[in-house]
């Protein structure tokens, strides 16, 4: 496989601690990121554009021998298909108002995975019914038939990643904070680490409350939270026993809401949109386009996917050369899968010789 490759030998790091967080949303530990270790920049040479004959996918994520589509088709919201040779195990999850149908598909990546008595489970929010369900792997694959029970019922509507953190979010009725929470034991919790992202506000009106949006997702083993704004040019890093906070700045400066809110939606820079974690790291995919380039022009931007240890240490960049909204690895295989919600294409890529 061929590759544009640059290597830089020592990445530029540089600290910084004074931020305002009503202004920046951010901890007061900042991290400015100037150049990444390494830098792979792949080519149209390179990818292999992959067609998995299903229609209507919307997320997808890779687990074990596994690639797993999360869809529109109302006969199977999610489609299995096996590593490395994309043989379809089956569609389940059907579209309607039954115990063990959902409403509306799942996202598939902000799933939780987990053995429960040897078998491979997953985590699926019932957004609709506010439930958490269990779906078994093993036990629907090896029978062919969907195994499915409820984990905990009347959730509240705003939480996510359960099972090994009860987190939640609410935007107040103003629409000018997002405020974040744990729930332990039945009782809420807002740990200090939290306080200055609680804090940062913007104007009502105007959408402005998406400037606070965040992308999330944890790392069970490490104890780290990992949030990627998607309007906002840093990474925010922490624990949710308050231990570690960092954020992580990939420029010269942080973006301030109150910037970004004076433009015009179409000008607004959508920075973020896809976040994976990873044992050892966490990626995050960087658009760094205008709102209405996404929107008119989405094929011309061409993402980064930006690498980092779970102390917020950049370990690579990958530059892609087609637009994507979504991406995993194949580590067992070396693989780099990406996905384009847009024009529904999967490209394919061998990562056997990148080093991260």
């Amino acid at each position: 496989m061929k590759k544009s490759l640059a290597i830089v030998l020592i990445g530029l790091v540089l600290s910084s601690c004074s931020t305002n967080p009503e202004a920046h949303m951010a901890f007061e530990e900042v991290r400015y990121i100037r150049e990444f270790p390494r830098t792979y920049s792949l080519t149209a040479q390179d990818a292999e554009s992959v067609d998995f004959g299903i229609i209507g996918t919307q997320d997808f994520i890779v687990h074990d021998s596994l690639l797993i589509l999360s869809t529109a088709n109302k006969n199977g919201f999610l489609t299995f298909l096996s590593l490395p040779d994309h043989r379809n195990l089956g569609s389940y999850l059907l579209l309607g108002n039954g115990p063990q149908e959902f409403i509306m598909p799942p996202w598939i990546s902000q799933s939780v995975f987990y053995r429960e008595k040897g078998d491979l489970c997953f985590t699926l929010h019932n957004v609709v019914r506010k439930r958490l369900e269990c779906f078994n792997v093993t036990r629907t694959l090896e029978s062919k038939r969907l195994h499915l029970s409820t984990i905990k019922d009347s959730l509240v509507s705003t939480a996510f990643r359960f099972l090994y953190i009860n987190m939640c979010r609410e935007i107040t009725s103003d629409e000018t904070r997002q405020i974040q929470y744990f729930i332990e034991n039945g009782r809420r919790t807002e740990p200090l680490c939290l306080i200055p992202l609680n804090e940062s506000r913007v104007d009502p009106g105007n959408g402005n409350y998406n400037i606070l949006a965040t992308l999330i997702q944890y790392n069970p083993d490490r104890r780290r939270v990992v949030e990627a704004p998607t309007l906002l040019n840093h990474i925010n890093l922490y624990a949710p026993d308050g231990s570690f906070a960092r954020t992580i700045c990939v420029g010269k400066r942080l973006d301030k809401t109150k910037d970004i809110q004076a433009r015009e939606y179409g000008e607004r820079i959508r920075t973020y949109m896809h976040l994976l974690a990873y044992p050892d790291f966490f990626g995050a995919l960087y658009f760094g386009a205008t709102e209405k380039e996404f929107e008119s022009e989405p094929g011309k931007i061409s993402p980064v996917i930006q690498l980092f240890d779970w102390d917020g240490e950049p370990l690579a960049e990958i530059r892609l050369p087609y637009m994507a909204t979504a991406f995993d690895f194949d580590l067992k295989n070396g693989v780099l899968y990406t996905f384009d919600r847009t024009s529904e294409q999967f490209q394919k890529y061998d990562i056997t010789d990148l080093n991260f």
